[in-house]
């Protein structure tokens, strides 16, 4: 009787522990930290001479004011502009503060390319303006914009390379005490060993590097980074060529509950025309020369209509990030849409008499007549003049010639340089791994089925990819998932850093070794 009355407390014991364990979960469960509500993000730019070439259009200073334009009414946001000295720094403006925001933007404007590049100094300078208030509950980012490494040949400030290095270093270890991510872009022409200073410095502190080649890239790469570090959630993205005429995209937003949504409409080119057509809600809509940007305010499952205008074969990606409440996003008090009250009305005028009906009748069917006559008489001359019909334009295939040569690839030395004519492939489009099989060669290089070429114009393709390596077309980085023109000359490169390995593809739209042999029978 003893040992069963032990045995049931000894029970009671464990189930009492099991319950407390239990709560004590849930409780630290509930106690966890959400997500910031509030953010202080910086943007270090590089505005030495080098970037009057890289950066000819001025892409970098766009990028800021995208991200101001994104920022909450709750962040705060800095610049620091450094050549080899330190051109400006903004400080740290609260993004409620409308007045100093419009300010923050016109000082960028004044500011030119000019001077020398001191890495290590625009790191410091924007990693101690970061670090001086040290509120925990505020999320901290770091965005750096350059060119190139630290060129200090024909500073005067007197400082040296090592004085550079050692204040990147310094900024690094801060960055990472604090928890600052470190988001550096490259622009074009900074690949190789001329970025590694900085690619380090964002493997550190857990942000990451990229290479941008234009405007539309740069939009896209630091909208998105920006976005899903804030904790918004980004929609799959979709591309578009604009033409001349008017195009329209739709596309639905929102879900069973109210979320704020972001819409960024962004382009290789400045668009002629943009507007955003929405039934019923309301929505306010800004933008920059390359970004245009449409918020809407608790979107629940809406419809909203994009409409544009631009030059022929400009590129563009549309994308879209949404936000449980309370918003990151900063919306104006005056909405951009404007509605007609429902008390305001429009005058009618006095309706015409029976014979003014008839008259405009009369006159309206002579001058149809006239016209109609006219374009009658004008199609005979043009048939009897120009009696040849327009030519239908050839539906567009794959042809021209690859050649491939492979470099650096370790166990693959064996395999010899080859050349595929593209004539004897699908006309819808072939990968590399399907032109490796269809000269009997088994080959495992990774993501070859990834790398797609599709027909456009004569001596024209489009490639399009959706790897992890990097692809370029001579030096142009090409993006995941937006189509690239490849032209008759033009080498593609394609990396795989895991094997340090890579191999150039070269079109021709006529083959070299084709020509050759005719020459000499001739």
């Amino acid at each position: 009787m003893e040992k069963r009355r032990t045995r049931t407390k000894n029970l009671l014991l464990c189930a009492v522990f099991i319950i407390i364990l239990c709560t004590d979960g849930i409780r630290l469960h509930a106690e966890e930290p959400a997500a910031y509500k509030k953010y202080d993000v910086v943007v270090a730019v590089d505005v030495s001479g080098s970037m009057k070439q890289t950066d000819s259009e001025r892409v970098a200073f766009e990028t800021i004011e995208l991200l101001v334009r994104l920022c909450g009414s709750n962040d705060r946001f800095g610049v620091v502009a450094f050549n080899d000295t330190v051109v400006y720094n903004s400080g740290l403006v609260s993004m409620a503060d409308e007045k100093a925001k419009k300010e923050l933007l016109v000082s960028l404007e004044q500011i030119p390319y000019a001077g020398e590049t001191d890495n290590g100094l625009g790191m410091r300078e924007a990693v101690s303006l970061l670090t001086g208030d040290g509120a925990e509950d505020t999320g901290k980012m770091l965005i750096y914009l350059a060119d190139g490494v630290t060129d200090l040949e024909r500073s005067s400030t007197g400082r040296t390379l090592e004085e550079s290095a050692q204040d990147m270093q310094w900024s690094t270890q801060q960055a990472v005490e604090h928890r600052i991510p470190v988001f550096t872009f490259g622009f074009t022409g900074s690949f190789g060993q001329d970025m590694d200073e900085l690619t380090a410095v964002s493997a550190k502190t857990g942000g990451s590097y990229n290479a941008c080649a234009g405007p539309l890239q740069m939009m896209n790469m630091i909208s998105s980074i920006f976005i899903t570090n804030k904790a918004g959630t980004l929609l799959p993205q979709d591309t578009i060529t604009v033409h001349e005429q008017i195009s329209a995209y739709s596309l639905k937003i929102g879900g069973q509950e109210k979320r704020d949504v972001v819409i960024l409409f962004q382009t290789s080119q400045k668009l002629t025309d943009f507007k955003a057509v929405m039934e019923d809600n309301d929505y306010e809509m800004e933008g920059t020369a390359h970004c245009q940007i449409i918020k809407v305010r608790d979107a629940v499952q809406e419809d909203i209509s994009l409409v544009y205008t631009g030059d022929e074969n400009t590129r563009g990606i549309i994308m879209a990030a949404e936000w449980k409440h309370p918003e990151p996003i900063k919306f104006r008090e005056i909405l951009f849409r404007k509605r007609i009250p429902a008390a305001e009305t429009i005058p009618i005028p006095d309706e015409p008499t029976v014979w003014e009906r008839y008259r405009i009748q009369i006159t309206t069917a002579a001058v149809a007549g006239i016209l109609l006559l006219t374009a009658v008489i004008c199609v005979f001359i043009i048939r009897a003049f120009f009696g040849k019909r327009r030519q239908v334009k050839d539906e567009a295939r794959l042809e021209g010639y690859l050649h491939a040569a492979f470099i650096d690839l370790k166990s693959r030395n064996d395999i010899p340089p080859i050349t595929w004519n593209l004539a004897d492939y699908p006309q819808e489009g072939v990968t590399l791994k399907e032109l490796f099989e269809g000269e009997g060669i088994k080959e495992d290089l990774p993501e070859l089925d990834r790398i797609c070429l599709y027909p456009s114009e004569p001596g024209q393709i489009l490639l399009v990819h959706c790897t992890g390596g990097g692809i370029f077309i001579d030096d142009r980085n090409i993006s995941a998932n937006v189509p690239a023109k490849l032209r008759s000359g033009e080498t593609i490169y394609v990396a795989f850093p895991e094997n340090a390995s890579e191999f150039s593809i070269k079109y021709q739209t006529e083959c070299k070794e084709n020509r050759e042999m005719l020459r000499r029978q001739q």
